[in-house]
């Protein structure tokens, strides 16, 4: 993600949409949600309207202030479907193969308002996405790890939408920072064990099982039009 992406209006309002959403279920009015980003709960719904990632990270800032539930971030992370990322979420449920799957994922992230910089690597028998903060921009460790908690829950959640069931979870994840009170929901919506003060943000597949459950899975969405 370059710095100058940081205030550009161009991208579709489905992260503070639906970030609005699960704050209003707390009790919290979307005016206090949207402090200082410029927009109104009309205009979430409204056609053609484009935010910058500047937006969302000042309703992220915003929930973290106002709300009191730690599960907030995961809960916005398995509220955004792919469909909600236009020819970006589409041409992900149309890759052939997994690996196609994770190329597209990191090839085109960019159109996918990109909180932080993903990645994707082998090693042995596995195969982890790999997140990190923009190092030009410095965020507080509560907010980083408020949008760290949101990525990994949609990129689970992606997985498992496309792979069309819950019996291959992850292997593992992995965060740079300490563990908080709130471990229990790494589990819970990422369905792993998370690790604490590693090396790199990371969630880990078993890479075998995987390729042949998304192999089968993947062609078979290509050819029905399944998504």
């Amino acid at each position: 993600m370059q710095l100058p992406l940081w205030n550009e209006k161009r991208y579709a309002p489905y992260k503070v949409a639906a970030l609005v959403e699960v704050l209003s279920e707390q009790g919290i009015s979307s005016e206090a949600s949207l402090s200082g980003t410029g927009l109104s709960s009309e205009s979430l719904t409204t056609p053609g309207t484009l935010t910058s990632i500047r937006q969302y990270v000042t309703a992220c800032h915003n929930a973290l202030q106002l709300s009191k539930d730690p599960a907030t971030p995961f809960r916005v992370g398995s509220r955004i479907p792919l469909s909600a990322y236009g020819m970006y979420g589409f041409a992900l449920v149309c890759s052939l193969t997994i690996r196609e799957y994770f190329q597209v994922a990191v090839k085109y992230h960019q159109l996918a308002t990109p909180l932080l910089a993903m990645s994707w690597r082998e090693e042995g028998d596995y195969v982890s996405w790999v997140l990190a903060m923009n190092p030009a921009i410095t965020h507080p460790d509560a907010l980083m790890r408020f949008l760290m908690e949101q990525q990994l829950t949609q990129l689970a959640t992606h997985l498992r939408g496309v792979l069309d069931h819950d019996r291959l979870p992850p292997a593992g994840a992995t965060l740079t920072y300490s563990a908080p009170a709130h471990t229990h929901l790494y589990k819970h919506y990422l369905g792993c064990k998370a690790r604490f003060s590693q090396p790199m943000c990371a969630l880990t597949y078993p890479w075998r099982r995987l390729w042949r459950s998304g192999d089968n899975r993947m062609r078979f969405a290509a050819t029905t039009g399944r998504n």
